[in-house]
């Protein structure tokens, strides 16, 4: 992917962003290209298809396509779990202040926030994404991203984005060393209209989940390991989840509890 990529910046760039856009051209191997012209003429004239631009945010250009990190609904659900609503996600997965959660499909990363509020300061979540670009998008975001209040940037600050294949870094995990492993692999084959997921599935990973990652996710997790589906799919019977008893028009959640299994 890296030999269809390069870095440069917006017109005119500080010191600043000049730096940051040559040690990430060095992480991800591409080169770095001083900014001359746009972005589409820039691709053209290089032969490559991404264009990442470091500004004031992080920009891939794919084509006429742009993704940049954003919360999304994260900031909305924060919001309301702080005026004392319960957040469904949370509600099933059992998590509770101080815990270790694993999120396997990190994405852009909004379950990843949630979880991060929900686990609190004395908590850890790791997430973890395959694709190095959408990775190293989304670890730029979440440390740069200027929310309208303090909880929520807390919480993005705390999660570790780690570039890595889920079941490879399961295999390292000892036993029992997370409270909860998660699992949404329906943004990758999701419904939902929107340019942003558009660019996202291109660049992520659509092999399934296998048989042998939930077992490693059970092996590792003390409390639980949740999957998100789409409602109707069979994605919870093919990988030995229960049957959902909650839906909604787009998807639902399955959960393993450890404790059940174990007795």
């Amino acid at each position: 992917m890296t030999d269809s990529l390069l870095v440069t910046t917006a017109p005119n760039p500080s010191e600043m962003f000049v730096q940051t856009a040559v040690r990430l051209a060095d992480e991800l191997k591409a080169p770095f290209v001083p900014r001359k012209g746009t972005v589409r003429r820039m691709a053209q004239t290089q032969g490559v298809s991404l264009v990442l631009v470091v500004s004031h945010r992080l920009t891939l250009h794919i084509g006429d396509q742009e993704l940049f990190f954003h919360p999304s609904m994260a900031n909305v659900r924060v919001k309301r779990m702080l005026a004392g609503e319960t957040d469904y996600l949370i509600e099933k997965s059992g998590l509770q202040p101080g815990d270790t959660v694993i999120d396997c499909t990190l994405g852009m990363g909004a379950d990843a926030i949630v979880f991060s509020h929900a686990a609190g300061e004395n908590g850890r979540v790791i997430g973890l994404e395959k694709s190095k670009i959408l990775a190293i998008l989304v670890r730029e975001g979440l440390h740069d991203w200027i929310p309208d209040f303090p909880e929520m940037k807390e919480a993005m600050q705390r999660i570790e984005v780690v570039q890595t294949d889920h079941l490879s870094f399961l295999r390292k995990m000892p036993d029992r060393s997370a409270d909860v492993v998660y699992f949404d692999p329906m943004f990758r084959s999701t419904v939902e209209k929107s340019t942003a997921f558009d660019t996202v599935r291109m660049l992520s990973d659509a092999a399934p989940l296998s048989i042998e990652t939930i077992q490693e996710a059970k092996r590792v997790a003390s409390k639980s390991v949740v999957l998100k589906e789409r409602a109707g799919g069979g994605e919870f019977l093919r990988l030995g989840f229960p049957a959902a008893t909650r839906r909604s028009s787009t998807f639902t959640y399955s959960v393993i509890r450890i404790e059940e299994e174990e007795s």
